[in-house]
């Protein structure tokens, strides 16, 4: 009798002992872990890569806010760009307003690219750029027409209705959007990961270049401006603005490409030349108030303030510059911009040397 209330008690032990065998054996529930949505960001939206531009959303991947933004901006700067055509079709080269609408349409050019590649790259500087580029056009349509009166027509009217109407729009649109992405940073993170140092250096180079881009547009706005507004140009003013535009363009060249491959030597070419376009715009500003009343007045206040803000521009440019040369051989370029070339790191370099000079 005992024998067998043994030989129960061992099978329902081995029994229990079978079961949490069992139960020990089973796998555990897979862990779901931090997940994009954990950041808010969506984890479907593809990144395309160009060697150009870098990774950038495609056009299908926006949002419908993004699209709308996109769409009405893109409708009002082609509004814009037809109506200053046709105006300057019907005036003569020496008025004013031809000058004007040849600025229009340089700056509209330079805002459709603002707001295509400001979305499509999320960069929240290049979107109060235009932000600021629309406030101004507010501000020309409004002066121009209610200080030129005896150019006043439907053309500038029907002009003055549409930047009045899209502005605000445009302009809250922007301020919106731009907030969005200087906040959230999902595309620098996508990019660059979570390395805060690299965020941050990402975040000075980004900057860095649509300054670059303000300094281009605010450039041509200055020999468009010095050849039209009456001021005294002889053959060598000629000659100097035809050149200086080309190496304008070359300078730009060599400060996107420089810092965007981190090269010391181009970056330090790009500095040498800095000053050289900033002082003939002083010299020809200094001009211009030695003989005042021989050109248009309208033109040479507005030749000025765009001077003025040409030089912040590129005061500012060069702080930017200094800030993203010393950040040169973190590794920045090999995330954003897919350059294999390994950074530069001279903690691994020397502990190499040492290695080699010991055996």
């Amino acid at each position: 009798m005992e024998d067998n209330d043994d030989d129960k008690l061992d099978t329902e032990f081995w029994g229990h002992e079978e079961k949490i065998v069992k139960m020990e054996v089973k796998p555990p529930p897979k862990s779901t872990g931090i997940t994009f949505q954990d950041y808010g960001i969506s984890p479907s939206m593809p990144l395309m890569h160009n060697k150009f531009i870098g990774q950038s959303r495609r056009l299908k991947d926006l949002e419908i806010n993004e699209l709308l933004y996109v769409v009405l901006s893109c409708l009002s700067i082609l509004a814009t760009i037809v109506l200053s055509i046709y105006k300057m079709t019907t005036i003569s080269t020496s008025d004013s307003d031809f000058t004007f609408a040849l600025i229009l349409i340089v700056n509209a050019i330079f805002c459709t690219f603002y707001v295509v590649h400001g979305v499509l790259k999320e960069r929240a500087y290049e979107i109060v750029i235009f932000m600021i580029a629309i406030f101004g056009i507010l501000l020309y349509s409004i002066v121009n027409y209610s200080v030129q009166v005896d150019t006043r027509g439907p053309v500038k009217l029907s002009r003055l209705i549409i930047v009045c109407v899209m502005s605000p729009v445009l302009i809250g649109l922007s301020g919106w959007i731009g907030w969005g992405y200087n906040s959230s940073g999902n595309l620098i993170f996508r990019t660059i990961g979570a390395n805060s140092e690299l965020q941050s250096i990402c975040k000075k180079l980004l900057m860095f270049l649509d300054c670059l881009k303000l300094d281009l547009q605010l450039g041509i706005s200055m020999v468009i401006f010095i050849l039209n507004s009456g001021f005294k140009i002889n053959n060598e003013d000629i000659v100097i603005l035809s050149v200086g535009g080309v190496i304008t363009l070359i300078w730009f060249g060599v400060g996107y490409f420089s810092t965007r491959y981190e090269d010391k030597v181009g970056s330090w070419i790009f500095i040498i030349g800095a000053p050289v376009e900033p002082a003939y715009v002083i010299f020809k500003m200094n001009q211009s108030v030695q003989e005042a009343g021989k050109a248009q007045g309208d033109l040479v206040a507005a030749t000025i303030a765009a001077g003025v803000l040409a030089l912040v521009t590129r005061s500012v440019l060069m702080i930017l510059l200094y800030l993203v040369y010393r950040n040169y051989g973190k590794g920045l370029k090999e995330k954003e911009f897919g350059i294999t070339e390994p950074p530069t790191n001279p903690t691994n370099e020397s502990t190499v040397n040492n290695q080699s000079n010991n055996q």
